[in-house]
């Protein structure tokens, strides 16, 4: 009787963890699901980060290469990422919602978009705010559901799908952080699917994370795998270091994800 009793209790769990998850579950708004987000960088005012990063597709044939980045943010919103690879150093500078991408390989403004999205999630000094830069990314911050990466069950924010284009955003329901966020973007005139995962979190302060590993995906292939190697805060930045060049000679802008409405 008790092997029997073992057996359905397992049995049950089992199903439990396999079945979908029910649409009958209660999923709060986007502006709930993005509290715990919003807050988590209160007394933070800037964040430095070294991360060590391969690209697997590679401009010049040479297959994987290696590169060392910089990432700078700053409250206001400002950001600043360098990469520094054989070919040079690329640059990719944000102000507000205007951002310039200094690159070796020019197409690549087209898709490079995708590494802007967590510090604009991260760094906005209200829930509106971060609603605000959720709908500039196309995500429809009005479709909510519950979702899951890998193990782990998550809100998601918005729709991304041949049917309605647009760009979702997966919410971690523990710790309120971003796992997963997949855009739609034009490149050299085709479509494509652009996917970021961050994981590996490790703390900035209390309350504060920031991604260990970030893999970003072309329609499903691996195309950079970053790891953070060294993290600052409120080490103070210049607003200098954030200037955009005027002139389109000095860079090109980077191109928006694709939503329903184009």
């Amino acid at each position: 009787m008790m092997k029997k009793s073992l057996f359905v209790f397992y049995s049950v769990v089992i199903l439990i963890l396999a079945s979908p998850l029910t649409t009958a579950a209660y999923v709060p708004p986007a502006e709930e699901i993005l509290q715990s987000l919003q807050s988590s960088n209160h007394g933070i005012e800037t964040l430095t980060v070294e991360l060590e990063t391969t690209i697997y597709e590679d401009l010049y044939g040479m297959g994987v290469t290696g590169a060392e980045e910089r990432l700078f943010i700053k409250k206001g919103f400002f950001l600043r990422l360098e990469r520094y690879r054989f070919s040079g150093k690329e640059r990719i500078i944000q102000r507000g919602r205007t951002a310039l991408a200094i690159l070796s390989n020019e197409a690549d403004s087209d898709v490079r978009i995708i590494d802007t999205v967590f510090p604009l999630l991260w760094f906005q000094s209200s829930l509106g705010d971060l609603v605000d830069i959720l709908n500039f990314l196309g995500v429809d911050t009005g479709t909510t559901s519950l979702g899951r990466v890998g193990t782990e069950v998550s809100y998601t924010i918005g729709t991304c799908d041949e049917g309605k284009p647009g760009s979702k955003l997966w919410i971690e329901r523990k710790r309120g952080v971003p796992l997963r966020f997949t855009g739609i973007a034009t490149s050299e005139g085709k479509r494509l699917t652009l996917r970021v995962e961050y994981t590996d979190y490790i703390p900035l302060k209390k309350g504060a994370w920031f991604p260990g590993t970030i893999r970003i995906f072309k329609d499903d292939a691996l195309w950079v795998e970053s790891t953070t190697k060294k993290t600052e805060v409120n080490t103070p930045l210049p607003e200098s270091l954030f200037h955009i060049p005027e002139g389109t000679y000095n860079g090109l802008p980077l191109t928006h994800f694709i939503t329903i409405k184009e």
